[in-house]
C-alpha cells in the first residue's frame, strides 16, 4: 500500500469513526450527553455540545494566520516514525491502565497522567535521537503577530456560542461545588495535568509527530480521536460500551479536534492551553458569578 492510500486511508476511517458516533447516539435514544466527569453534571443536547465546535472549526479554516508559520518536525523521518510510535502506544497504554485498574478517580490517575504523558516522553526522547541530525520539535512561542491574533476571532466566536445565549450549557448547581477553597485547589490541579498537559502530550507532541508521518488532518484525526479515549474510563458513567465510546468521541472526540485544528493552523500551543481551560474552568467561574 503506497504511502498517499495509507493517509487517505486513515483520514477515512477516522472520519467515520466520528461521524458513525454523532449520528447512532441521537438515533439510539442518546441525544443528551454530559461532558463532565463530575457525579450529577448536567446534561445538554448533543447538538448543542457540537455545533458550537463545528462554528468555530469553520472560523479557523477561514481565519488563517498569513503568513502561515510552519509547525512541521524537522529531523529524520526514522527517528519521527519511533518517536510517533511511541507517543501512540502511551496513548493507548494510559486509559487502559486507568480503565482496568479502576484508577479514574484516585490520586493515582494524575500520577500516572503526568508521568506517562510526560515523564516517559521526555525521557524517551533523548535515547530516540540521531545525534548527527537532530528532531526538532516547533517553537513554545510564535515569533510573530498573528499566530497570536488570528485565534482571537476564532476562540470568541466558539466561546460565546458555547457559554452565551439558547446554546450556553447549564450552570453548575451548589451540590456540585460546595467548597470555595476545594474549588480552587482542584481547578489549579485541573489546570496543570489537563490543559497545560493534555495538549502538550495530545497536540504539542502526539499530532505533531502523526503528521510529519501521515499528514495535517490525520494528525488532526487520530489525535482527537485517542484524546476522546483517555477520557473513556473517567467520563464513561453506564451504559453499553459503544454508547460511551461513542459519547466520548462525539463529546471529547470534537473537542479535541477543534483544539487540534487550532494547532495545526495557528503552530501557537497556548491557543489550545487556553480554550482547553475554558472548557474545564468557565462553567465553574459562571456558577461563582451567579452568587455574587
Amino acid at each position: 500500500m503506497s504511502e498517499t492510500i495509507l493517509r487517505r486511508v486513515v483520514v477515512t476511517v477516522g472520519a467515520a469513526v466520528f461521524l458513525l458516533s454523532l449520528i447512532m447516539l441521537p438515533l439510539t435514544g442518546h441525544a443528551n450527553v454530559t461532558g463532565s466527569s463530575d457525579a450529577g453534571a448536567p446534561t445538554q443536547p448533543l447538538w448543542m455540545v457540537v455545533l458550537p465546535l463545528a462554528v468555530g472549526a469553520v472560523l479557523a479554516l477561514l481565519i488563517p494566520p498569513r503568513p502561515r508559520e510552519s509547525h512541521q518536525l524537522t529531523g529524520p523521518r526514522s527517528v519521527v516514525l519511533r518517536r510517533m510510535g511511541l507517543l501512540v502506544g502511551l496513548a493507548v497504554l494510559f486509559p487502559l491502565v486507568i480503565g482496568v485498574g479502576g484508577l479514574g478517580h484516585s490520586g493515582w490517575y494524575l500520577i500516572l497522567k503526568m508521568a506517562l504523558l510526560l515523564l516517559v516522553p521526555a525521557v524517551a526522547f533523548r535515547f530516540l535521537r540521531d545525534k548527527n541530525q537532530p528532531a526538532k520539535l516547533p517553537r513554545w512561542f510564535p515569533r510573530s503577530r498573528l499566530p497570536w491574533l488570528a485565534p482571537i476571532p476564532v476562540i470568541a466566536g466558539w466561546a460565546l456560542l458555547t457559554y452565551v445565549g439558547p446554546l450556553a450549557a447549564p450552570v453548575p448547581t451548589i451540590q456540585q461545588y460546595p467548597d470555595p477553597v476545594y474549588v480552587a485547589i482542584a481547578a489549579v490541579l485541573t489546570f496543570l495535568t489537563a490543559s497545560v498537559a493534555e495538549e502538550i502530550f495530545y497536540r504539542y507532541l502526539l499530532q505533531t509527530h502523526i503528521e510529519a508521518i501521515f499528514g495535517q488532518w490525520a494528525g488532526i484525526i487520530v489525535s482527537a480521536l485517542l484524546f476522546a479515549l483517555m477520557h473513556v474510563p473517567t467520563h464513561g458513567g453506564g451504559g453499553a460500551p459503544w454508547v460511551v465510546v461513542a459519547t466520548a468521541v462525539s463529546i471529547q472526540g470534537v473537542g479535541g479536534a477543534f483544539l487540534g485544528l487550532l494547532w495545526a493552523r495557528y503552530c501557537n500551543i497556548w491557543a489550545s492551553i487556553a480554550v482547553h481551560t475554558m472548557i474545564n474552568g468557565l462553567p465553574v467561574v459562571l456558577y461563582f458569578f451567579t452568587l455574587s
